[in-house]
C-alpha cells in the first residue's frame, strides 16, 4: 500500500532501502570503515586522519599537521555534503572548524583534499549504470544583480525545475574569488559559491559516457560494490577523467547506499 515493499514469488525487497541490506549501509554511511576496507584491497583513498576523542586535542592536531593541505573536515557518517567543509588551508581554521563539529558530533573524518574532477558512477551488481561529473554550484554575473541576487535567481530556477537548492554558500571561497556577496558580478563571470559538489547542495551533473571508463577502474568500481556487500550503490570517485586508469591518478571517496 505504502509502495515500500516489492513481492514476487515469495522474495520480498524494501525499497528504500535500494535493494541494499541494513548491514551493507551501515558499513556505507560510516565513511571511516569503508575506507579502511578499500584500502585493505589496495585501491587508492584520499590520506586521512580520524579524530580521537580519547586523545588530547593537541595530539590529535599534530596528526592533521603532518595532512598535505587544503584539507576536508566531515562527519564520519552523513549524507548529503552536509557539515562538510573544504578548501581549509590552516591548522588554525581547521581547529576552530572542528570544535564547532564536535559540538553536534564527536566522529570526525579529516581528509587531504585531492584534485580533479568529483564523478558519481552508479553500480548495481555487476553493471556499471551510469556515470556522471558533479560540478561545485556556481553562478555566473549579469554586470547588474548582486552576488547575492544571482544565488536567490539561481534558487527560483532550481524549484522551477524540481532541482535540489544551494544551501551551504562558502563565504570564504567567495572572498578568495575576490567577491562578497553584497557584490554587483561583472557580466560572464563565473562565481563558485561552495566547494562541495553534492546534488543535494545545488551542484551541476552532466553525464559521461560509460564506454570511455578505463577497464581497470570499471574492475575497481565492480569490486568495491562487492566487498563491500552492496548490490546498487553510488562510488564517488576523483580523478581528471575517468578513462586514465585508478594505478596512474584517481581516489576513492565514499560508497552512497541509497543514491538518488
Amino acid at each position: 500500500e505504502e509502495k515500500k515493499l516489492l513481492i514476487k514469488d515469495g522474495k520480498k525487497i524494501y525499497y528504500p532501502n535500494h535493494f541494499n541490506s541494513s548491514e551493507s549501509i551501515e558499513l556505507s554511511n560510516d565513511k571511516y570503515l569503508t575506507k579502511k576496507k578499500v584500502i585493505s584491497y589496495g585501491f587508492p583513498t584520499p590520506k586521512y586522519y580520524k579524530w580521537n576523542n580519547w586523545f588530547s586535542h593537541k595530539y590529535n592536531m599534530k596528526q592533521i599537521s603532518k595532512l598535505n593541505k587544503p584539507i576536508v573536515i566531515k562527519p564520519i557518517n552523513g549524507t548529503y555534503g552536509r557539515n562538510v567543509t573544504m578548501d581549509i588551508k590552516d591548522d588554525e581554521t581547521a581547529y576552530k572548524i572542528i570544535m564547532e563539529l564536535l559540538e553536534i558530533d564527536k566522529n570526525i573524518l579529516i581528509e587531504e583534499q585531492v584534485r580533479g574532477n568529483v564523478y558519481r558512477i552508479l553500480v548495481f551488481n555487476d553493471t556499471i549504470l551510469s556515470a556522471y561529473i558533479k560540478e561545485p554550484p556556481s553562478v555566473t554575473g549579469t554586470g547588474i544583480h548582486t552576488l547575492s541576487d544571482l544565488i536567490t535567481i539561481k534558487n527560483i530556477e532550481k524549484k522551477s525545475l524540481n532541482g535540489k537548492f544551494v544551501k551551504k554558500i562558502d563565504e570564504e571561497l567567495i572572498k578568495e574569488q575576490g567577491y562578497k556577496l553584497t557584490d554587483i558580478i561583472p557580466i560572464d563571470t563565473k562565481i563558485i559559491i561552495s566547494g562541495v559538489a553534492n546534488v543535494n547542495n545545488g551542484a551541476e551533473i552532466t553525464l559521461e559516457d560509460i564506454d570511455n571508463i578505463h577497464p581497470l577502474n570499471i574492475e575497481m568500481f565492480k569490486k568495491i560494490n562487492k566487498i563491500c556487500k552492496l548490490k546498487y550503490n553510488g562510488i564517488d570517485f576523483i580523478t581528471y577523467d575517468l578513462a586514465i586508469p585508478y594505478t596512474q591518478y584517481g581516489y576513492f571517496l565514499e560508497n552512497n547506499a541509497r543514491a538518488g
